[in-house]
């Protein structure tokens, strides 16, 4: 009896896991594309979305920097061959990052000690412009978040407010596309606004920081919900 009993638990089990996941396989999948600041974020997406969407965090992969450039170049690897109903997506911090110049790989420098931005606007502009064009083919819904405030307490690897050109030429961007744009810069600025003595940059954002709030107000009505 105990042995019919652990089977059909072994059983049940086996089944319940077939149901949940063929259920997952039906749900709508949603690519949150962006550097590790986006990872918590996702996370917390992918619980208030439980039942609704499957949400995916993608990022360059690791042998390569967070950069428009590598997004190009690692495009396919990035995208796969899954079917996305929803891609949100930022690239421009990794692009603001000093780098050390005359190097193929890429190496930290603040400005201070000769450091360049890994791109300059007009090739950040390129890149943004190529790939968004690579993501309209995939077929899936777009929305492009504008790149977060950069405060000084970048150690000079970013300089202070050097996103704001940056985020001018995305928008230019996602209009020639028609892709919409959550305006991450701007909440995040209001937001960080009362945490500035404890939250010196949006690399130290707190675990309980609701980050998530902003992208599900524009991931939502891509969905349909």
């Amino acid at each position: 009896m105990r042995a019919f009993a652990r089977t059909f638990g072994f059983i049940a089990a086996v089944l319940f896991a077939s149901l949940a996941h063929a259920a997952a396989a039906d749900l709508p999948r949603v690519m949150i594309l962006g550097d590790e600041l986006f990872a918590p974020a996702a996370a917390e997406l992918a619980k208030v979305l439980k039942g609704k969407a499957v949400i995916v965090h993608v990022k360059i992969p690791e042998d390569l920097p967070p950069t428009t450039s590598s997004a190009l170049a690692a495009f396919d690897r990035i995208v796969g061959k899954e079917k996305w109903a929803v891609i949100h997506f930022n690239f421009g911090l990794g692009d603001l990052t000093h780098r050390a110049p005359g190097m193929k790989s890429f190496r930290v420098m603040s400005k201070a000690a000769g450091g360049i931005p890994a791109a300059t606007a007009d090739e950040y502009e390129r890149n943004l412009d190529a790939l968004a064009s690579k993501l309209v083919s995939t077929g899936a819904r777009l929305v492009w978040a504008s790149t977060p405030p950069i405060t000084s307490a970048s150690r000079g690897t970013r300089i202070a407010a050097s996103e704001l050109p940056y985020n001018q030429r995305a928008a230019a961007v996602m209009a020639r596309h028609r892709i919409p744009v959550s305006d991450l810069h701007a909440w995040l600025t209001k937001q960080l606004e009362p945490l500035k003595a404890r939250v010196p940059d949006v690399s130290n954002l707190p675990k309980s920081f609701p980050f998530h709030e902003q992208m599900l107000a524009a991931i939502l009505p891509l969905l349909g919900q």
